[in-house]
């Protein structure tokens, strides 16, 4: 993939991958540890632990879901925004395509709304969060088009407001008018 560095070691020469914590449908989202080597492919105030997605077998992904891949990969990496998940960088070798983000160590809206234990102003918080969010996105010109109780992230901290961020790019796209005759 031309937007990704080219590793020519293993991913755990850069990342310790230490529990999966989801699973999507192009692959699977991981908690990693940044390695002392992995600092060197990441921004200088990345924190040790990181969320990778790994994407395995990219020869196999059909045109509309490699567009998909790319299209987050160009989003994340042009829009940097409060309530957004933040791309770190993208990386590929032999064993895939590595997506690295952000960690946002908490849950998605939808496992919270399961739950049921959110009391009316927790409900009323994250709902202007969210608002705050979309309007944050669309302020740049970012249309995030997938937005669900799955792709919104609530980080609980103690003793601290939750800090609530939108992720899953794929299907955004950027609502800047190119003519078409260039």
């Amino acid at each position: 993939m031309e937007n990704c560095i080219k590793l020519h070691e293993n991913v755990s020469t850069y990342f310790r991958l230490v529990k999966k914590m989801g699973e999507g449908s192009f692959g699977n989202v991981y908690k990693a540890y940044v390695n002392d080597k992995g600092y060197a492919l990441l921004p200088y105030d990345a924190q040790p632990y990181v969320a990778i997605k790994h994407l395995k077998h990219l020869r196999n992904v059909d045109s509309t879901e490699s567009s998909m891949i790319i299209n987050e990969i160009k989003n994340l990496k042009s829009f940097k925004l409060k309530r957004s998940v933040r791309y770190y960088g993208c990386f590929a070798n032999k064993d895939g395509l590595y997506i690295v983000m952000e960690l946002i160590d908490g849950v998605d809206l939808f496992d919270l709304i399961m739950d049921n234990t959110l009391r009316p102003n927790d409900k009323l918080f994250i709902a202007k969060e969210v608002a705050f969010a979309i309007a944050e996105c669309h302020k740049v010109g970012l249309v995030h088009r997938d937005i669900k109780p799955e792709n919104i992230m609530v980080q609980f901290r103690l003793n601290d407001t939750p800090i609530i961020k939108l992720i899953d790019y794929g299907l955004s796209c950027d609502t800047i008018v190119k003519p078409l005759w260039e």
